[in-house]
């Protein structure tokens, strides 16, 4: 259960930054994952740099105010 993209540590991840693990129920949890290194893990997931070069380039097409976009303009914009 040691790779990032495993559902259970996500999961538990989720519940222990949002404070619904607690120290009574935390030590269920460490039997299946190292706690304190899950708690220090940087929040970033696979594919958060692909979201956010989207967000900049779609906020990057609103800015411009032409809602007329062509697939040759968005090429050119690549």
């Amino acid at each position: 259960m040691q790779e990032s993209s495993n559902i259970f540590r996500v999961l538990i991840k989720t519940l222990l930054k949002a404070g619904i693990i607690t120290g009574r129920t935390a030590p269920n949890y460490a039997a299946f994952i190292d706690m304190k290194e899950l708690y220090e893990e940087s929040d970033r997931m696979i594919g958060d740099d692909i979201a956010e070069e989207g967000i900049r380039y779609l906020l990057q097409i609103n800015g411009q105010g032409d809602r007329s976009y062509s697939l040759d303009k968005m090429s050119a914009a690549e």
